[in-house]
């Protein structure tokens, strides 16, 4: 019994890492790259303060290059 969860946790955990590490290379090689603009990227999480910041930050981020 005690086995067959040691088993079963490291098993999960595992697969855990390896998931972890290939988001980790898909994002670096594959959506890095198709990012418009890195700023953009690490201001995604900030909140508009107002309306005029947040229609501004609306037409910058879907802006067409």
């Amino acid at each position: 019994m005690k086995t067959s969860l040691i088993i079963a946790m490291s098993g999960t955990l595992l697969f855990s890492i390896a998931i972890y590490i290939i988001l980790s290379i898909y994002n670096k090689f594959f959506v890095a790259s198709h990012l418009k603009d890195a700023k953009l990227y690490k201001e995604s999480l900030n909140s508009p303060s107002d309306t005029e910041e947040a229609i501004r930050s609306f037409i910058i981020k879907n802006r067409i290059k």
